[in-house]
């Protein structure tokens, strides 16, 4: 059932003003970036290299979703 109009004396819905429309500003990132090498730097590596490993594997098995 679609909603009443409103009566003579009851306030009437309004837009948003162009100011209140605005997008919010993009979010923000902030990282630090150490570089390491040895036994710690191959330990990193090696991690990073099985968690990819994973994620191409469920990547590889997921059915398309429709965009359109």
């Amino acid at each position: 059932m679609p909603d009443k109009a409103p009566g003579p004396n009851e306030p009437r819905p309004t837009r948003p003003s162009r100011k209140e429309h605005r997008r919010a500003p993009e979010p923000e990132a902030v990282f630090k970036i150490e570089y390491v090498d040895g036994e710690e730097g191959d330990n990193i590596a090696q991690r990073q290299a099985e968690v990819l490993h994973k994620i191409l594997r469920w990547q590889a098995v997921q059915k398309p979703t429709d965009t359109s």
